[in-house]
């Protein structure tokens, strides 16, 4: 992100609502702007897609502590669709 910005590249990073504090800070620093959205609803990608050129998706779970309920790679894969969908909804539009 560091170099998009040394570029003049405007930067925004999606979050959820649950991203810790120390994160967001640090990506402040850089000079990022944050967005916020639900990664469970494709709606919410919208907003924070507009007007974006180019869409990089580094979502994965920090969950390590998984059981016969807890999906976390189907979580993953459905968040990354979602994003994915949402991007190229957003890319036609420009």
């Amino acid at each position: 992100m560091a170099e998009l910005r040394a570029r003049s590249i405007p930067v925004v990073a999606i979050l959820s609502d649950r991203s810790c504090e120390r994160d967001q800070r640090g990506l402040l620093a850089l000079g990022v702007t944050l967005a916020f959205v639900d990664a469970s609803r494709i709606e919410s990608y919208g907003e924070a897609l507009l007007d974006v050129r180019v869409a990089i998706s580094c979502m994965a779970s920090a969950n390590t502590n998984v059981d016969a309920t807890d999906d976390f790679w189907a979580i993953d894969r459905d968040a990354n669709i979602r994003f994915g969908v949402e991007a190229v909804e957003a890319a036609s539009h420009m």
